[in-house]
């Protein structure tokens, strides 16, 4: 998988303003885990209000 140029202009931004340490990376690592993680929990909680994606075959019922 390879990252967008998006990401990899974010993170030139990133280095510039914090500098580059492993401390800095462990803390935007784990900023990444937890936002990902409240995505997710968004999507999950929003409640099953979606409809299901169809082949485009009819359904018999």
């Amino acid at each position: 998988m390879t990252a967008s140029p998006v990401l990899h202009i974010v993170g030139a931004i990133g280095n510039a303003v914090f500098g580059v340490s492993q401390l800095i990376t462990d803390l935007m690592l784990g900023a990444g885990w937890v936002l990902n993680l409240i995505t997710a929990e968004v999507i999950i909680r929003s409640g099953g209000n979606r409809t299901a994606r169809t082949t485009g075959r009819a359904r018999l019922s």
